[in-house]
């Protein structure tokens, strides 16, 4: 999540930002003791609740979110708009929101261009 504001304003702390973050997933996957022990610090957990915690989430690296299945591209949007949509048309169902954007509101929201930006040319 990354308000459009500051994508603007930051596009280059932005793309670090997501480099670091695919850096971490990374590191979750294939030494999770390591990423434990720094999650706990930052949360001032245990490392082993953090690795409790750690081992509930999935996390994906740049390039699963970048597949049709979560955020797609900036010329394919993936199929996390779609899903976003639906609930919110759930919600509008349920009576618990007035109004449901469009579904190229949801697209537009995935910051896909941020995300491929990051990492052009790798």
């Amino acid at each position: 999540m990354v308000r459009t504001e500051f994508a603007k304003q930051y596009p280059e702390a932005l793309k670090v930002w997501l480099r670091q973050q695919d850096r971490a997933v990374k590191l979750a996957r294939t030494d999770d003791v390591a990423a434990a022990a720094a999650i706990g610090r930052q949360l001032n957990l245990a490392p082993a609740e953090a690795a409790r915690q750690l081992g509930q989430l999935v996390l994906l690296d740049a390039a699963e979110q970048r597949s049709p299945e979560y955020l797609g591209t900036p010329e394919a949007p993936g199929k996390l708009a779609e899903n976003l949509h639906s609930a919110a048309e759930f919600l509008k169902s349920q009576q618990k929101v007035d109004t449901v954007p469009e579904l190229g509101v949801f697209q537009q929201g995935l910051a896909t261009r941020e995300l491929a930006d990051a990492f052009a040319g790798s």
